[in-house]
């Protein structure tokens, strides 16, 4: 058991190794934009970051959203420094509103002042409520959310997702799918009744949880296989994936050293899971059950960036509807048998 834990992780060390290369620009422009902001709320009151080695920039921010080169808004906007960051300045801008479910492509351009140069952005506008489409599949195929702290449930219920909570894992029946929530602490009595669920066939999704938190990993547990470590990108790029493909999961990877994910480490021969940050951590992991149930381990936070981005809301409405395509193709597989 322990050399298969010490195996999983030295392999895992090694991927991780080589996900980090950096991109060379080719012409510096004036500042740039930091990256994760492409998806943004239409109809909201968005804050841009901006980063510029350069002293001494103009005050104001001329800029203008437009869509083929019509011209959406636009206006002037005071630049405002970051704290503890001397290179970064925020902006803030009113963009369109548009129908849920429609992604708007647009392209922001902006200069520093009126003789600098421009520098275009692409930015997704969204709608703020990604689950509207699938709220009735969602309503047969049941929704458990385990979270004695509320944030979860209450965040998902204002989006009218329908979820009902529940104040322990064994009171599940009816569930298909169980939301474990963000922040709630790990035990042993939390981890042992989440497991079995996944042997019962259930899918668990296990938001990130308070920071000591650990989960010993069943790696040789009966019925358990398929034991999977990803980065978000890596799973977008599967079609009909958890992860939609237009979606900008930089949104999380601004800075490699807060970047927040899994950390595994091996303890008393066993392997755990951890919340962590910095290069060397895992955003997604999962194993599957010969039962068809699945354990998915969520390691970004969506609840705690809810409001101020599209991108966590956008991300859990793509893992619902992958759960439900999969629990769609099992029941027909079941009946054709």
């Amino acid at each position: 058991m322990q050399t298969l834990a010490r195996i999983i992780l030295w392999s895992l060390c090694l991927a991780l190794s080589g996900t980090h290369a950096a991109d060379e620009a080719a012409q510096e422009p004036p500042f740039e934009f930091r990256p994760g902001q492409t998806d943004q709320f239409a109809g909201a009151q968005c804050v841009m970051r901006i980063s510029s080695p350069a002293a001494g920039l103009p005050p104001v921010v001329i800029w203008r959203l437009s869509v083929e080169q019509r011209t959406l808004a636009q206006g002037k906007s005071v630049l405002k420094p970051v704290d503890n960051a001397a290179d970064d300045s925020t902006f803030e801008l009113q963009t369109p509103e548009i129908q849920n479910g429609v992604v708007l492509k647009a392209t922001l351009s902006c200069r520093l002042g009126d003789s600098e140069p421009t520098v275009d952005f692409p930015l997704r506008l969204r709608g703020p409520n990604p689950f509207h489409v699938v709220q009735e599949t969602l309503k047969q195929s049941g929704i458990a959310v385990f979270d004695p702290l509320g944030a979860t449930a209450e965040a998902l219920k204002e989006l009218e997702v329908p979820v009902e909570v529940v104040t322990s894992l064994s009171d599940t029946e009816e569930a298909q799918l169980v939301i474990i929530g963000e922040g709630v602490p790990w035990d042993e009595g939390l981890v042992e009744e989440a497991e079995k669920l996944a042997q019962q066939g259930k899918f668990l999704l296990v938001l990130r949880p308070q920071a000591e938190s650990v989960w010993p990993l069943p790696l040789s547990a009966e019925g358990v296989s398929q034991f999977r470590f990803n980065q978000l990108a890596d799973v977008q790029r599967t079609a009909g994936g958890p992860v939609p493909q237009t979606l900008d999961v930089q949104f999380w990877d601004a800075e490699q050293t807060t970047r927040p994910g899994w950390a595994l480490r091996i303890e008393n021969e066993k392997l755990l899971l951890t919340p962590g940050k910095g290069s060397q951590v895992w955003q997604m992991a999962e194993y599957h059950t010969v039962q068809k149930g699945r354990c998915v381990f969520l390691g970004v936070p969506v609840m705690a960036d809810w409001k101020s981005s599209p991108v966590p809301r956008e991300l859990l409405a793509g893992i619902f509807t992958s759960h439900l395509t999969i629990q769609a193709a099992t029941t027909a597989a079941a009946e054709a048998h």
